[in-house]
């Protein structure tokens, strides 16, 4: 199976920012394609971090299949590995400066940026399919979240408020462009 994996499973640009706290998630999409690409973004509790020059907000995870991926011919052998970007968000551009849907979620208790990548890598999150139809990141996003839930880091509650605005607006989108509910991608092992 690893021989077919072209992109790294795993772009981290976190590393410098492992001990800032987080308070709360943002879960969005972005307008273009169709369907919607969904993303997460975590704020810093501090506020705005100055490292190297630059001003940082939080960090953001984005599950996405490379353009090198997608564009290959359809057929058995077409390559569906994602990639996580475990990546920095600058200041002002925490998400989309134009989202086509966003929920804020409030941690219960604030978390370092070290213990969501131990998390993720720990637990082999990283390590994605997604489905032979090309979609999966609102459902590789919505896992994560639930393992948030399960950590005692976000309410159950809001999450459930979280998945009933998700499929109202899939309603009002229609599922070409926001498939509801979410599909499957797989994790895989190397």
């Amino acid at each position: 199976m690893t021989d077919t994996v072209k992109q790294p499973a795993l772009i981290d640009e976190s590393a410098k920012f492992r001990l800032q706290k987080l308070h709360q998630a943002v879960f969005w999409c972005s307008m273009r394609g169709s369907p919607h690409h969904w993303i997460t973004s975590y704020a810093f509790a501090d506020g705005i971090v100055e490292v190297d020059g630059g001003r940082y907000a939080g960090i953001s995870l984005d599950m996405f299949q490379p353009v090198a991926h997608k564009n290959q011919p359809p057929g058995e052998n077409k390559n569906l590995f994602g990639t996580l970007r475990f990546g920095a968000r600058k200041e002002n551009v925490l998400m989309s400066k134009n989202p086509a849907f966003m929920v804020m979620l409030a941690f219960k208790t604030k978390i370092t940026v070290q213990e969501l990548y131990n998390l993720v890598v720990g637990n082999k999150l990283h390590l994605y399919q997604y489905s032979p139809a090309g979609s999966g990141c609102m459902y590789w996003q919505s896992q994560l979240l639930k393992k948030f839930v399960v950590k005692g880091w976000l309410a159950q509650e809001d999450l459930a408020k979280l998945f009933k605005s998700l499929e109202a607006y899939a309603k009002q989108k229609g599922s070409q462009a926001v498939p509801y509910p979410p599909v499957e991608g797989k994790y895989y092992n190397i």
